[in-house]
């Protein structure tokens, strides 16, 4: 099956800020994350938005689909200075509001593999019609 590679957009403000995993310090794989940051003037709602991670050979991409709801609330919207940490681990999304630090939400992708290990894949935000949201970012060893 060909994975057809999402059409550029124009800027979002959208980027990914960094990758935390073994290489760049995670200790184990519940401390492995992606982050997202909100650098732009607009607020963004992501929900039916996906984190994709592609192989240099586009086989098999995981996705991780952003949820609709955080649980029990309302639907989310990303603002402006916020920013986002996907986990490869288990957990409860949730939003945090941090003293001194970019306000965040916490996402749990629940894989069943290690999440952000394997050097060479690319990373990025995908829009709901396909395109990029964000320059993809490789994995690093």
């Amino acid at each position: 099956m060909h994975v057809r590679r999402p059409r550029a957009s124009r800027p979002s403000g959208l980027r990914i800020a960094a990758v935390h995993n073994l290489a760049t310090g995670a200790r184990h794989p519940a401390d492995e994350w992606i982050l997202i940051d909100n650098d732009g003037p607009l607020r963004w709602q992501l929900h039916e938005w996906e984190l994709v991670a592609e192989t240099p050979d586009r086989a098999r991409p995981r996705v991780y689909p952003f949820p609709t709801r955080l649980a029990n609330t309302a639907v989310w919207s990303l603002e402006p200075g916020e920013s986002i940490y996907v986990f490869a681990c288990q957990g409860r999304d949730r939003f945090e509001e941090t003293r001194g630090q970019r306000p965040q939400f916490l996402f749990y992708w629940d894989c069943d593999v290690r999440g952000w290990d394997t050097p060479g894949v690319a990373v990025y935000l995908r829009s709901v019609d396909g395109r990029f949201a964000t320059r993809p970012v490789v994995i690093p060893d």
